[in-house]
């Protein structure tokens, strides 16, 4: 073989020529596969491998309608109180129990069961996990969508369809739909991850031309009408609770938040407090500008700190009493009081008191016998007469 030939033959040993090899390009499902490995690993130390991932787009009434049965469903909310769902069949929540119960997942499906709420605790971790590891991937790999699913965290399980209805905005969203294969084939089950399918985008920073433009807007901005939300408190309850209100129910409101009452705008931002009260027979809100919150006195207690201090007219003040002097002294009593009292002899004790001597000498009292009735007693003339 020649110089030239030998030459040739490690060139191709070498690969010259040849195409480079192609790099998998980042996307959210690849992004999401990674994410379940690495959480579930360090979360609960459950080997997991995303057999598939699906996204799609849908609406509310969709997911409802194809929600598995026995799944448990869990709320979570992110960035401007927007809503998202993770879900777990009955295969994939056994697996996960079963991993933190007995250290191991058994190789035999899941009997069906309905979801408890000690299941949606012990799953809230790795809930967590997962989403911050998502987001963790498509922001290192600088997915465009990463900001869809940033932020979000769990909340608290729902227990049916129908409270995923109320709970949930009608919008569209984004679902992830995995299939999933726990502990080399010992149990196969699914999970889908939902976002707002458009999170609310924030707006860029006017040029210098936008500003000057903004600028002249501003009459008409200042002019616009604007939505303000008073929100007197806020109650947690179950979801049962919930979904027995009628009309008529009663709801335990604190007496010191007539005072704490918020104002939100239509994002749910805190504008700023104030107390409840009326003006020309309508109600209404005395706002308070200030930064910290107000120490509100209970309003049913007249005798507060607070209504005490801002009621001048609850106690009046005193009225200047005249002088008493020039008044003439005591009969008998001058110079009482003056001089120094010490030295005064001590009065000695007194004698025993018998009853028996106490009541010597002293005889019958006579019969009353001579005095007869009395006569009847005339009309007493109206007292007050004398001129």
């Amino acid at each position: 073989m020649s110089d030239a030939d030998q030459k040739n033959v490690k060139r191709r040993l070498a690969g010259e020529g040849r195409p480079p090899p192609e790099i998998g390009r980042m996307t959210p499902e690849l992004a999401l596969k990674l994410a379940l490995a690495r959480a579930c690993e360090t979360s609960v130390a459950l080997e997991v491998f995303a057999q598939s991932v699906e996204m799609r787009r849908l609406v509310l009434s969709t997911l409802v309608e194809e929600l598995p049965e026995n799944a448990l469903v869990t709320l979570l909310q992110g960035p401007k109180n927007q809503m998202g769902l993770v879900l777990f069949d009955a295969q994939a929540l056994a697996g996960v129990i079963e991993k933190q119960t007995t250290g191991r997942v058994v190789p035999n499906p899941a009997a069906e069961r309905a979801p408890t709420r000690t299941d949606a605790v012990m799953c809230a971790d790795l809930i967590d996990d997962i989403l911050r590891a998502f987001h963790a991937e498509g922001e290192d790999a600088g997915l465009p969508g990463a900001t869809n699913w940033q932020g979000f965290k769990y909340v608290m399980p729902l227990e049916n369809a129908r409270a995923i209805q109320m709970t949930m905005e009608d919008i569209p969203y984004r679902l992830f739909d995995v299939h999933l294969d726990m502990e080399n084939g010992a149990k196969q089950g699914r999970i889908w991850l939902m976002f707002p399918f458009e999170p609310p985008q924030s707006a860029p920073a006017p040029s210098v031309g936008e500003a000057e433009e903004d600028g002249a807007l501003a009459e008409v901005v200042q002019g616009a009408e604007t939505r303000l939300e008073a929100v007197l408190h806020r109650l947690e309850m179950p979801l049962s609770q919930v979904t027995a209100l009628e009309v008529g129910s009663l709801l335990p409101i604190p007496s010191k938040m007539i005072t704490q009452i918020q104002l939100e705008d239509i994002l749910g931002e805190k504008v700023c407090h104030g107390a409840l009260g009326g003006k020309a027979g309508h109600r209404a809100l005395r706002i308070n500008l200030s930064a910290s919150e107000p120490d509100a006195p209970d309003p049913h207690n007249a005798l507060s700190a607070g209504n005490l201090s801002s009621d001048p007219g609850l106690f009046p003040q005193k009225s200047e009493q005249p002088a008493l002097g020039g008044l003439p002294a005591a009969p008998g009593l001058a110079g009482a009081g003056d001089g120094d009292l010490t030295g005064l002899p001590d009065l000695p004790d007194l004698p025993p008191l018998d009853p028996a001597e106490a009541g010597a000498g002293i005889g019958d009292l006579p019969a009353l016998e001579a005095v007869g009735d009395l006569p009847d007693l005339s009309d007493l003339a109206s007292l007050g007469g004398h001129d």
